[in-house]
């Protein structure tokens, strides 16, 4: 594995602990989940929309929906740093 990857598998793994400490502080963890997972969609759906004109940087299918849908507006960036990490 080259360090980019290393890193930022690290960084989703991070996040990913980040989002399940931050919900299980939460009074209504549930709520509070659905809210991220709102909020994280709106935002693939508001880069998608972005990268129209810009350049493709994400497509919305299954797997990005979930990642947008589980880590919310961290799992986005990460995508979205993923994608253009690619792209060079």
């Amino acid at each position: 594995m080259t360090i980019i990857k290393i890193l930022l598998l690290t960084a989703m793994t991070a996040t990913l602990f980040w989002l399940l400490v931050r919900l299980l502080k939460e009074k209504h963890w549930g709520k509070t989940f659905f809210t991220s997972m709102m909020v994280g969609v709106l935002s693939l759906i508001g880069v998608y929309i972005i990268g129209q004109f810009k350049s493709d940087i994400l497509q919305i299918n299954l797997y990005t929906l979930t990642t947008a849908s589980v880590l919310g507006v961290p799992g986005v960036i990460l995508m979205v740093l993923v994608s253009i990490l690619w792209q060079l």
